[in-house]
């Protein structure tokens, strides 16, 4: 395995000139960055003018910044002095190193130390001077810099490059993302294959491969006489750019003599082969894979496309070797083996690649079609959408649920969310309702959605909902770059599962048998897993949190009305609805439902109706939101959705009024501790029970006058005026208002497969080659 320096706090995008240092925060660990380095790093610093472009010799000196060492380095900032000859006008970039020299690692060299960081550039400015701000894209990730809107000092960077010495006397420059992205990070797997092929690159016919060993393998036969070669890295839409980026970087591209060419496509694993393989009768003569085998849920259309370039059409004139590097991150991993074997594969280990330590070596497989022939492979794939139907959310939870009732799953469903919300509270990632900036709130929001699609596809009976909570708060903390350590977010459970432990409104570690906290983070660790695996790996989160305000500000509303929604957006999170609906949609609903309570709470007051503005505002919002109209064409949902998510919320409300106080856990317990001062896990069932008060809908605070009799009365009046619109409208044509793109964005991901996932439907959808 390999250990990264990378920025837990990266760099600013700018700073004036008239400051002496910049705070970042370092750490070095795995690829994944899900395993942080014990054994203690010492990290030295430099810098380099990028503009004016100078030479390497005019590198500032490697000077010693700090020594890392986990836990005890983990989340600690450090400040860095400006380089003393920075003028205004010029910018800078950031190297990280675990040495004092400033050669460079080599790619093929047998032991590798750490791998060292290089920041983007950095403008040092007169103060006051606006700059550039970082382009984003369609989903709110970093993309470079853009043309400037305005000086922020505190705007961090979001990507960051790494430099190897290539055994030709060249270089070899990747630029990476820092977002949880994994489709845009340098995997073990891929950086191993590239060293060995440097090795042995005068053996090796490429023909297609991924980004980082293409690049590498390029850069290593450009120089060799008489070599006229055609290097396709590919990878999914999303990684398209920043593969093109590299490839640009590092001065490759299509050669128009057709020495040697390198460009990236699209190749994805759940579509047929793409049209641009083959062409002219070519095939290629070497398939390069490294990094494929971390989702196992993948693995059939893996296998599919794997079988579809194996064995080419009949006017090919060469057959296809496939070059795999593997690293093991799971046992389960190597049943992709056995399905090759099956289809007729011979294999071979050649090699195993150490990389910076013993443990985690990336094996280099060689596989080859024996007896593979056209049409003899048959694989069933079970596509992921992004929602589901109402009716296909109860048919998955029917099969989850067990011997549990629907109405003790749901008291099930509420204490957990109650859980993770408490503890997402306690981890200091939510400050308070009022607060607008939204991405705190989004983290436990998304962490409780991703809590209800964990158990549409794995049993209630099977899993601590403790753990489970833990998981996913780990996983939206990584969603939403507000990344916490699970051992942090543990020691947070414990203060709300064993109260008797905090002293001083804080957990004592010292209290904690450090065996029972290690195991516990295995297990939510392992768990985390199993929940990407549901999310199918997409990285791209939105809740409707943001999407209330900005529809509200669009269609006029009241601001008392628009934080009233935005309250009720936050409990909509604890029910199905996120599951069926985009965001924008659960915006639109809970607009909705927030105007019908506050109407008939302003009535109740005044025992009957008014002409005041308040109550003509909210009956305004009723009436245009319940029934079909212009709005349904300008904001991309329907009076239906709308309804069907005030039911949702109003179920949620009924379900929480109506919940005795201190019912008893209703979830079956897998091992976990009575206590965490108990080294003995004894099977039993877990202790932290939650109460109705304690699980009531938190943001949105109902009226003495709402009671499980008059919400129901309310949800009966709602389903007699059911709207009769279409359930969707074709054709949407016509915009109003900035909105618009947003929803577009959204709307484009609905009913669209775009991933695999085990246990899914009932029907198989059978793709032969």
């Amino acid at each position: 395995m390999y250990w990264y320096i990378s920025f837990l706090r990266p760099p600013p995008i700018s700073v004036p000139f008239t400051t002496s240092s910049i705070i970042i925060t370092p750490q070095v660990a795995n690829d994944l960055r899900t395993e942080f380095r014990d054994e203690p790093t010492d990290l030295y610093f430099t810098w380099q003018r990028i503009y004016p472009s100078t030479s390497h010799t005019s590198d500032t000196n490697q000077v010693f910044l700090a020594s890392f060492a986990s836990p005890e380095s983990m989340y600690r900032p450090v400040s860095i002095p400006l380089p003393s000859q920075a003028r205004p006008g010029e910018r800078w970039r950031l190297g990280l190193t675990s040495n004092t020299s400033p050669t460079l690692l080599g790619l093929s060299d047998d032991h590798v130390g750490v791998i060292g960081v290089w920041s983007e550039g950095i403008d040092i400015i007169q103060r006051g001077v606006k700059t550039a701000e970082v382009a984003r894209d369609r989903e709110g990730r970093g993309k470079g810099r853009a043309v400037a809107k305005g000086y922020d000092a505190d705007r961090k960077q979001g990507r960051i490059s790494r430099e190897w010495e290539l055994p030709c006397k060249a270089r070899m420059r990747l630029v990476e993302q820092t977002s949880f992205d994994l489709d845009k990070k340098i995997w073990d797997a891929g950086l191993a294959l590239s060293s060995w092929l440097m090795r042995y690159v005068s053996e090796s016919k490429p023909g297609s491969g991924t980004g980082l060993v293409s690049i590498a393998l390029a850069l290593a036969v450009r120089d060799l006489p008489g070599r006229c070669m055609a290097i396709t890295a590919t990878d999914l839409d999303s990684a398209i750019c920043l593969m093109k980026e590299n490839i640009h970087l590092n001065s490759l591209g299509v050669d128009p003599n057709g020495h040697l060419s390198v460009e990236a496509r699209i190749l994805d694993w759940t579509q047929p082969l793409p049209s641009w393989l083959g062409v002219d009768g070519s095939w290629p003569d070497l398939i390069i894979a490294a990094d494929v085998t971390y989702n196992t849920a993948s693995f059939p259309s893996l296998v599919s496309t794997l079988h579809s370039l194996l064995v080419p059409p009949r006017s090919a004139a060469n057959e296809p070797l496939l070059l795999l590097a593997y690293k093991q991150r799971d046992p389960a991993e190597r049943e992709l083996w056995d399905t090759l074997s099956e289809m007729g594969l011979t294999m071979r280990m050649v090699d195993r690649v150490r990389g910076s330590e013993e443990e985690g070596k990336v094996e280099i497989w060689r596989f080859f079609a024996a007896k593979m022939t056209a049409g003899s492979s048959t694989s069933h794939i079970k596509h992921y959408r992004p929602y589901f139907t109402p009716a296909e959310v109860e048919s998955l939870s029917a099969k989850q649920r067990g011997k549990l009732s629907v109405s003790r799953e749901e008291r099930a469903r509420q204490q957990a969310c109650g859980f993770i919300d408490a503890v997402g509270v306690r981890s200091g990632l939510y400050v308070s309702s009022n607060d607008v900036g939204l991405t705190p709130r989004r983290m436990i929001a998304t962490a409780q959605t991703l809590y209800m699609r964990f158990h549409l596809f794995f049993p209630y009976k099977d899993f601590n909902y403790v753990e489970v909570a833990l998981s996913v708060i780990y996983v939206s903390s990584k969603l939403h770059d507000t990344l916490k350590k699970p051992r942090d977010i543990i020691l947070s459970s414990y203060a709300i599962r064993f109260p008797h432990l905090v002293k001083k409104g804080v957990i004592d570690p010292s209290n904690v048998d450090p065996n029972v906290l290690e195991n516990e983070r295995k297990r939510v660790l392992s768990i985390e897993r199993l929940v990407l695996e549901t999310m199918c790996f997409k990285f791209g989160v939105d809740t409707g949190l943001g999407s209330v305000i900005k529809i509200g500000r669009a269609m006029s509303f009241r601001r008392e009305l628009c934080q009233q929604a935005w309250r009720v957006a936050v409990d909509c999170h604890r029910t199905p609805a996120a599951l069926s609906f985009p965001p924008h949609v659960v915006a639109l609903g809970s607009l909705y439902t927030a105007s019908m309570l506050l109407l008939e709470t302003t009535r109740s007051v005044v025992n009957g109706p008014t002409d005041s503005e308040a109550e003509r505002g909210e009956n305004d919002v009723v009436q245009l939101l319940g029934n079909s109209g212009a709005w349904e064409q300008d904001y991309f949902g329907t009076a239906e959705q709308v309804d069907d998510i005030a039911h949702y919320i109003l179920d949620l409300y009924i379900t929480i009024l109506s919940t005795p106080t201190g019912e008893p856990n209703v979830l079956m317990s897998s091992p976990s501790p009575i206590s965490p001062e108990d080294p003995i896990v004894p099977p039993v069932q877990n202790t932290a029970s939650t109460s109705s008060t304690a699980v009531l809908a938190t943001a949105f605070r109902l009226s003495s006058f709402w009671t499980s009799k008059t919400l129901t009365e309310l949800k009966i009046s709602l389903r007699d005026r059911r709207p009769k619109s279409a359930a969707a409208i074709a054709g949407w044509v016509g915009a109003a208002g900035p909105v618009k793109e947003d929803l577009e964005t959204t709307v484009d991901g609905m009913g669209t497969n775009d991933g695999t996932v085990r246990f899914l439907w009932d029907v198989e959808i059978v793709q032969s080659s």
